[in-house]
């Protein structure tokens, strides 16, 4: 384990988190990992699959975050491409959405006295019913450098996607819809 207690200053000024780590490519997304009710800080640099975690020690009304190494080997080895960390179940726990081979990922958080671990949902990639005349399921479509949004589009209470197609020239929709 590295030892991130010691001090590096600029110009006479301490510098916070200066063991963190460079990023080139940076998706931040918030996640109580320490079960205390604040959203702390998770950072994916998708240029080098580096996951790098910070918890929230800020007051009301300030912003202040503590690099906390320890917290990012809870996350599921592999991920790659890009990750967006949103709650799929309405559970108010955030779920990991990844890259995955030309679709996407899903993990679900489960949280037990306060120790966090991720499951996949589905055994590959998120499936999705097409109709073009008649219906198929096949993985809801990403490509690996496109980040889709997911979130509540129709403002119904469930997350949908809405990513590029490949050539990104159209815009595809997926709908949350229950399973019939």
């Amino acid at each position: 384990m590295r030892d991130l207690s010691i001090s590096v200053s600029e110009l006479g000024e301490e510098l916070s988190n200066a063991w963190a780590g460079g990023l080139n490519y940076a998706q931040y997304s918030k996640i109580d990992l320490n079960a205390d009710g604040k959203e702390d800080l998770f950072i994916f640099d998708r240029s080098t699959y580096k996951i790098l975690t910070f918890l929230n020690i800020s007051d009301e009304g300030e912003i202040a975050y503590d690099y906390a190494p320890e917290y990012e080997g809870i996350f599921p080895e592999g991920l790659k491409n890009w990750i967006l960390l949103r709650d799929y179940n309405c559970d108010g726990l955030k779920d990991i959405f990844s890259g995955g081979q030309g679709g996407i990922k899903l993990y679900e958080q489960e949280n037990v006295g306060g120790e966090i671990s991720f499951n996949a949902v589905y055994s590959s990639l998120i499936p999705a019913i097409y109709d073009f005349g008649a219906p198929f399921q096949a993985p809801v479509y990403n490509i690996s450098v496109d980040l889709p949004h997911i979130g509540d589009i129709d403002n119904d209470g469930d997350l949908d996607i809405l990513n590029f197609s490949d050539g990104s020239l159209n815009v595809f929709y997926y709908k949350n819809m229950p399973l019939i």
